[in-house]
């Protein structure tokens, strides 16, 4: 090894390390970025045979180490197939890796529809996660969301699902699946040059299963197994409470049925959302829909 910057907090450049070894290639490998999902990248790298007059100036060192990394796990998992149907106005436990016990804000219960068990939203109540989502869904990193859902009655802009905060929002400062018929029907991001619409909206009335997988860099939106918009993005989220069936603002709570409700700290290929669609589709819709 010719230097270990592992432990480094300052930005800048030049970065300079001397040491005397023989070599015939030279490997630069990172480790870490200063913020989670951001990806690595070098200007120039340049070896000299002798060590030359080194600049006097440095930038300070900041006391936070790098961005959380990612578990690839499934965080935050919802299914009302595994509840008895009827009110519930304690709790439900979160069967992802971070755990914890969503709260109803107002009663919600569980019922039957079409023979399926799904969570039942009226608009004035969502299920709020006791912890907030990990560090390894901050700033830019990948991740994969999908639920099944039916809506009986589409509204403007109805959320599904978030993991961070609709205050003070900025371009790409935050990220929620919606299910409605507005500018942001699709994908709320703050802002309305990124935020995203459906290009046709899930029918009203029927089950499907909606998806959205960002990589980093680019966001792709499925629904029922198939991509049906894409777009190139860099978020800058805090993660914040989970949310199911809300943002956190009124006017966007979700009036429908989920039936279940997945959260990765990871993102899917196509092929893995289509698997993950048949894996987690209610059993008689399976059945119906996919034989």
């Amino acid at each position: 090894m010719f230097t270990d910057r592992t432990g480094n907090r300052r930005s800048g450049s030049p970065m300079i390390d001397d040491n005397d070894v023989d070599a015939r290639y030279v490997r630069l490998t990172v480790t870490g970025t200063e913020k989670t999902g951001l990806f690595a990248a070098v200007w120039e790298m340049e070896i000299y045979d002798s060590l030359f007059n080194v600049p006097s100036y440095e930038n300070p060192e900041i006391s936070n180490g790098p961005g959380k990394r990612s578990t690839r796990s499934c965080i935050v998992n919802l299914d009302a197939g595994s509840h008895q149907t009827g009110m519930i106005a304690d709790s439900v436990k979160n069967e992802g890796t971070i755990g914890g016990y969503f709260k109803p804000t107002t009663p919600v219960r569980v019922k039957k529809e079409d023979g399926i068990k799904a969570f039942v939203f009226e608009g004035d109540g969502v299920l709020k996660l006791s912890k907030n989502a990990p560090g390894s869904m901050s700033w830019n990193a990948p991740f994969t969301v999908a639920a099944w859902v039916k809506n009986p009655e589409v509204g403007e802009n109805e959320c599904i699902i978030t993991w961070t905060s609709r205050e003070n929002m900025l371009m790409g400062s935050c990220s929620a699946l919606m299910y409605g018929t507005g500018h942001y029907g699709a994908i709320a991001h703050g802002d309305g040059y990124v935020d995203v619409a459906y290009e046709n909206v899930p029918v009203a009335g029927e089950w499907h299963h909606i998806a959205l997988v960002f990589d980093g860099m680019k966001e792709v939106l499925y629904v029922d197994g198939e991509a049906v918009k894409e777009q190139p993005i860099s978020l800058f989220v805090n993660n914040g409470p989970v949310v199911i069936g809300g943002s956190g603002l009124p006017l966007e709570n979700f009036s429908g049925y989920i039936a279940g409700i997945k959260l990765f700290d990871k993102s899917l290929v196509a092929a893995g959302v289509r698997e993950l669609m048949m894996d987690t589709a209610p059993q008689k819709y399976k059945k119906k829909k996919h034989k």
